[in-house]
């Protein structure tokens, strides 16, 4: 899975106002996470790599932890803060487990 499959999937399912390079932005995060807390590698020019490679470290089955954070990161913006707590719980949880891995 890319991580313009990974945009085109969360819209589909949480349709939103939010264009694609924030969404891109926001998986940056969420592989810079990935990369610095969990695979304890450098983070530094995550955009550049992410933009260059289009594909996430994290792969299926773990890979839906970047869907669940563009899903906690629309919630927020939309002031959704029940969803929110949701979907950052379903993020939280699938980072915990792609850890354990």
């Amino acid at each position: 899975m890319t991580f313009n499959q990974i945009i085109n999937y969360a819209d589909s399912v949480k349709p939103n106002p939010f264009d694609e390079s924030t969404k891109l932005s926001w998986l940056c995060e969420a592989e810079g996470l990935v990369r610095s807390e969990i695979m304890r590698q450098s983070a530094e020019n995550i955009p550049e790599t992410v933009l260059a490679t289009g594909t996430p470290s994290a792969h299926a089955p773990y890979a839906r932890l970047y869907s669940y954070y563009l899903f906690s990161m629309i919630d927020f913006l939309m002031a959704d803060y029940d969803s929110y707590k949701i979907s950052s719980e379903m993020f939280e949880k699938a980072v915990e487990i792609y850890a354990k891995w």
